[in-house]
């Protein structure tokens, strides 16, 4: 069986021996990921921190480490986010051949979900993180299984989707000044 587990200090297990940081992460990135309890926002920038291969995937992410590096070391949490969570969304068209998917990661306050891109990142370091469930065509179809490519990379798409943690910044407060007017 190929279990590979995130662990919440940030170390990947692979059929309970921990993957060595040195060793090619193609092997990996195929297989489906479960998440250890406790594994937070945080969990997943020290992964990255510890196994830094995951920056050829998205090279223009590491501005987004620097601004976890010079976060909080603890405490960083949001007043109206419980949890956050990545799903699968599958639109069917015609038929079975005739679809997309995409994935989401999203804040939720158990009961709504909310958009995370421009809440800061110190707000959302220690918040729980979850995986989700498949939704076709907008009903739930059940737990999704999310390899570690398909995660690393909705995070970091998520994550950098404004390019630089400034450009995001920018656009967060542009956003509360139309807010407020």
């Amino acid at each position: 069986m190929n279990d590979v587990i995130l662990k919440k200090d940030g170390i990947i297990s692979y059929n309970e021996d921990i993957v060595d940081v040195g060793k090619s992460f193609l092997k990996y990135l195929q297989y489906t990921i479960k998440l250890e309890e406790g594994y937070t926002l945080r969990s997943f920038f020290e992964m990255l921190v510890r196994y830094s291969n995951f920056y050829d995937l998205k090279p223009n992410f590491f501005p987004f480490t620097v601004e976890f590096l010079n976060s909080p070391k603890d405490g960083c949490i949001s007043d109206y986010i419980n949890y956050l969570i990545v799903d699968m969304t599958i639109n069917i068209f015609r038929d079975e051949h005739d679809y997309e998917h995409y994935y989401n990661l999203y804040g939720n306050d158990n009961k709504n979900y909310i958009p995370i891109d421009l809440i800061p990142l110190s707000d959302m370091l220690d918040i729980p993180l979850k995986i989700g469930l498949t939704y076709i065509d907008g009903i739930k179809y059940g737990n999704l299984e999310i390899s570690l490519h398909d995660f690393v990379m909705e995070i970091m798409y998520e994550l950098g989707f404004f390019e630089t943690p400034e450009k995001r910044e920018n656009c967060r407060t542009i956003g509360d000044y139309n807010l407020n007017e």
